[in-house]
């Protein structure tokens, strides 16, 4: 199995998982427009939810092969490291590459002056970024991952391919 880009029909197929809706983290309800990853994982017939809990509410979207085991830690991590490399940490590049890091330690780019953050900011500090500038190593989606991960189901293969053939009737 490999990894590969998304294509664009992939990505207008997809288009109902990616509209803005409510969702509730710790009873407080919020709108939030899921994030479509581009990296495909395999065969890319399965969609999973995965959020940082640093991001939460906010969450990506990742194609996933129809074989992975969503729902079982242990063989789910056996499997993606199988087949992929360490999880979440494939993850976790697929999305920095796409979007950023909102706190790249392993660069020092934290409380240093040659963070990109700091050089478009005019020497703010990451962490006060966000309020005050459009910059993005440190809005969503950039990765925030100091703090773990979930994940869960999305859309089950049987769930995508319905979705699918509604496509292509309405064409």
């Amino acid at each position: 199995m490999k990894e590969r880009k998304i294509t664009d029909k992939e990505i207008e197929l997809l288009r109902p998982y990616t509209k803005k809706r409510k969702v509730s983290l710790w009873g407080t309800p919020s709108m939030v427009t899921p994030c479509l990853i581009r990296t495909v994982f395999g065969n890319g017939k399965q969609l999973m939810g995965f959020q940082t809990l640093n991001s939460r509410p906010k969450y990506y979207l990742v194609l996933v092969d129809s074989k992975t085991p969503i729902d079982n830690d242990d063989a789910f991590d056996e499997f993606f490291e199988k087949h992929f490399g360490i999880f979440p940490d494939v993850i976790y590049q697929a999305i920095e590459e796409e979007y950023g890091n909102a706190n790249d330690l392993e660069n020092n780019y934290e409380n240093n002056n040659n963070s990109p953050c700091r050089k478009f900011n005019k020497g703010i500090d990451c962490c006060q970024c966000d309020k005050k500038y459009d910059c993005k190593w440190t809005k969503w989606p950039a990765l925030n991952d100091d703090c773990g991960c979930s994940w869960w189901q999305e859309a089950s293969t049987k769930e995508l391919k319905k979705c699918f053939e509604k496509h292509k009737e309405q064409k």
